[in-house]
C-alpha cells in the first residue's frame, strides 16, 4: 500500500512525463488536486473553507489550503 507521499511523488513523475514544467506542476497540485486534510470528510472541508470565505467576503474559490495540511508532509527538508 502506497503512502500519501508516494502518491504525490508519483503524481509529480506523471506530470513530468506529460512535459509539465515545475510551475505548471505546482499550479496543478495547489489549485486542482484534492486537499488531503479533507479527503475523508469533504463536507467538513467545504464548511471550513466556506466559513473563511464568508468571514473575509471573498469568493470561495479564493480560499486555499497550503502546506502540510494540503499534502500531509513538509516538502522543505529542514522541516522534516
Amino acid at each position: 500500500m502506497s503512502t500519501i507521499k508516494d502518491q504525490l511523488v508519483e503524481n509529480i513523475v506523471n506530470c513530468r512525463s506529460a512535459t509539465l514544467n515545475e510551475r505548471q506542476i505546482a499550479r496543478k497540485m495547489f489549485l486542482l488536486d484534492p486537499t488531503f486534510a479533507f479527503k475523508d470528510d469533504t463536507i467538513l472541508g467545504f464548511k471550513i473553507l466556506n466559513t473563511i470565505a464568508e468571514k473575509f467576503k471573498v469568493p470561495l474559490c479564493c480560499v486555499k489550503v497550503a502546506g502540510s495540511a494540503r499534502s500531509t508532509f513538509s516538502v522543505i527538508p529542514e522541516a522534516r
